[in-house]
């Protein structure tokens, strides 16, 4: 299957129910400080993504969030791992959805080049 554009992932972000759209925005809430410390490929437990979805989704109940999650895996937007604790990582197609829903940027998962020295 192709890579969607930007637009066509926008707009399916849209229409996605809450319990999915609260379920990608807890990896830019939760876990290693928050927005602003998220690398891309991040992953997150399981249980902060449910305690996320147990605080934000009015109509919560018990299973929603390995319902949700399975859902996501499926269509390709998480990895699900059980060891060493069950935890969740974003894909390529993950991360940009969590974009998508939430405008943010995570920054790279690795740490950029140092720059060639300009003298000498």
């Amino acid at each position: 299957m192709r890579e969607p554009t930007d637009e066509e992932l926008k707009a399916y972000a849209d229409k996605l129910p809450d319990v999915f759209k609260i379920t990608m925005e807890s990896f830019t809430r939760m876990g290693r400080g928050g927005k602003l410390g998220r690398r891309s490929g991040d992953s997150l437990l399981l249980d902060s993504i449910d305690s996320y979805l147990e605080m934000h989704f009015p109509h919560y109940r018990s299973g929603d969030t390995q319902e949700a999650v399975e859902q996501l895996e499926n269509r390709g937007f998480l990895i699900v791992e059980e060891e060493p604790l069950p935890s969740c990582t974003p894909t390529r197609l993950g991360e940009r959805l969590i974009t998508a829903i939430t405008g943010a940027v995570s920054l790279p998962a690795e740490i950029p080049e140092l720059p060639a020295l300009t003298w000498g």
